[in-house]
């Protein structure tokens, strides 16, 4: 996702299709200084209507805005991580990561 705001709106381009979602509707529009600092932290929606039919508070998290738009960001982390921490990968040096997953 990648947020421009001008003229009091904030446009969006998420997956390559443009959007415009006024201002006021922006949840957050936090800086991030890299992939590592941007997994994580995604918001929990109310799901008001599957609430409301079960008389529970249901919410539902939103992965979607990982970097990567995807719960697999947090995976993607922990490898990196781990990785730096064994000292197979070292940060700012050229480094390959291969992930197998379907889907």
């Amino acid at each position: 996702v990648f947020m421009c705001v001008r003229r009091g709106t904030v446009w969006t381009r998420f997956r390559g299709a443009a959007m415009e979602i006024p201002a006021r509707k922006v949840v957050s529009t936090n800086v991030y200084s890299g992939f590592e600092d941007a997994v994580g932290n995604t918001p929990l929606i109310r799901l008001r209507k599957a609430s409301e039919e079960t008389g529970c508070e249901i919410y539902g998290k939103c992965e979607f805005m990982n970097p990567g738009g995807s719960v697999k960001d947090r995976a993607a982390l922990y490898l990196i991580k781990d990785a730096e921490e064994r000292r197979i990968l070292t940060p700012g040096e050229p480094g390959v990561i291969v992930e197998g997953t379907a889907g």
